[in-house]
C-alpha cells in the first residue's frame, strides 16, 4: 500500500474535528495533512506536506516538472512556474487560476531539494499591494491520496 494510500484509508476512518493527521512510510517517507473538516468521502484542508524517502531523490527540475504533468484531481492543474536551483527550490503553481470577481484562487506547490514538498491555496486581489492570503481547500480522499503519491513519486 502506498503513503497516500495509507493517508486515503486514514481520512477515511477520521472523525470531523479539526487535526493534523500524519503518515509515516518507508524510508523516512512521511506526509501531514492539516485538515479542518472531514467526512465520509472528502476533507478540507489548510495544506499538505510531504517529505520524500531517502531511497527516492530525483533532481529538482525533474520532480517539478513531473509533479505538474501527473498531479490531477485538484481544481486546475499544476504548471511549473519558477525553479531556483541556486535556492534549492521549485514552485508550481495553477495552469489557470480561478477567477471571482477582483479575486484569483489558486494552488500552489512548493519542492524543496531536501525532498519537502507543500501544497496550500491561496486568494488574492487584483489590486496593487495587496497580499495574498491561505484559504482551505477541499479534496475527496482519493484526490489526497492520490496527490500525495505524485509527489512521492509512487
Amino acid at each position: 500500500m502506498t503513503l497516500g494510500e495509507t493517508l486515503q484509508q486514514k481520512l477515511g476512518n477520521l472523525g470531523n474535528r479539526p487535526q493534523t493527521v500524519s503518515v509515516t512510510g518507508a524510508h523516512g517517507a512521511r506526509v501531514e495533512a492539516e485538515v479542518e473538516a472531514n467526512d465520509a468521502l472528502s476533507c478540507r484542508l489548510r495544506g499538505l506536506r510531504v517529505q520524500r524517502g531517502s531511497e527516492r531523490q530525483e533532481p529538482l527540475p525533474q520532480w517539478a516538472q513531473r509533479v505538474a504533468r501527473q498531479a490531477s484531481g485538484l481544481l486546475e492543474p499544476l504548471a511549473v512556474h519558477e525553479i531556483d536551483t541556486q535556492r534549492g527550490e521549485a514552485r508550481l503553481r495553477s495552469q489557470t487560476p480561478s477567477q471571482k470577481g477582483g479575486e484569483v484562487q489558486y494552488y500552489e506547490a512548493v519542492l524543496q531539494a531536501s525532498g519537502q514538498a507543500s501544497l496550500q491555496r491561496y486568494r488574492a486581489s487584483h489590486g496593487l499591494h495587496q497580499r495574498r492570503e491561505p484559504v482551505p481547500f477541499t479534496l475527496t480522499h482519493e484526490a489526497v491520496g492520490k496527490i500525495v503519491d505524485d509527489f512521492l513519486g509512487g
